[in-house]
């Protein structure tokens, strides 16, 4: 039995075949923006890139990984991995003849952590990153909520950036 989900391609299952197709998609499409001769692999080209993309990659990651955590994995005689659900595998893991592997880690690194994922901005530079959101802001551009328009915003921004 399959978990289904949201896909920008339509594939609704946890499926190994489809979660490789889901990745292969979304290789597809950056190799035809660079195939059609619309991002030339510069520094700017790349931060208009992520600044068009990630956010929704993301989600679609968080998604997938979300369902994944909830389907069933079917025993098997070749694998030395529990079958279950795998929520339920890491939170109940003496159910499963298994131990807790995960360990403890300070507030303090936790805060540092979190401190320097804020330094890290969308696009990679943070100049950029100003400069796009600003451009974002003037000419009133949505935030991408599937694949073309991730690619809308990409070629838009390219445009104004004149890039």
């Amino acid at each position: 039995m399959n978990t289904h989900f949201w896909s920008p391609i339509g594939l609704r299952s946890t499926s190994t075949q489809d979660t490789n197709m889901r990745s292969q998609f979304w290789m597809e499409v950056l190799v035809d923006l660079k195939d059609s001769g619309n991002f030339s692999g510069s520094h700017q080209h790349k931060c208009l890139l992520r600044f068009a993309f990630l956010e929704l990659m993301q989600k679609d990651l968080n998604e997938f990984k979300d369902l994944w955590n909830q389907h069933r994995i079917r025993p098997s005689r070749m694998s030395a991995c529990p079958s279950g659900i795998p929520s339920e595998i890491f939170s109940l893991p003496h159910r499963f003849q298994s131990r807790n592997f995960g360990y403890v880690v300070s507030e303090e690194k936790l805060r540092q952590l979190a401190t320097q994922c804020k330094e890290i901005c969308n696009c990679g530079d943070e100049t950029i990153q100003e400069y796009l959101d600003f451009i974002k802001q003037q000419y009133n551009l949505q935030t991408p909520l599937t694949w073309r328009s991730a690619v809308e915003l990409f070629l838009r921004l390219k445009e104004i950036c004149n890039t």
